[in-house]
């Protein structure tokens, strides 16, 4: 994985995009988010998905940035 963000130009933040898509799965584990009327590979994608965007909603308030 840390490849193919290096192939792109971002191998700078792969280590920490990896680790805030980590932390986004424990955020669903704490909220309870993990279960979903979806079919398998589509309640698959909606986890990845979400797992991915929870760092990016934190890093976005203005007391992140600081």
């Amino acid at each position: 994985m840390l490849d193919a963000y290096a192939a792109i130009g971002l191998g700078e933040v792969a280590p920490q995009a990896v680790i805030a898509h980590e932390y986004g799965h424990l955020i669903q584990a704490a909220g309870n988010l993990f279960g979903s009327d979806l079919p398998g590979p589509e309640a698959s994608r909606r986890l990845e998905m979400m797992a991915d965007r929870f760092p990016r909603i934190s890093w976005a308030t203005p007391e992140a940035r600081r």
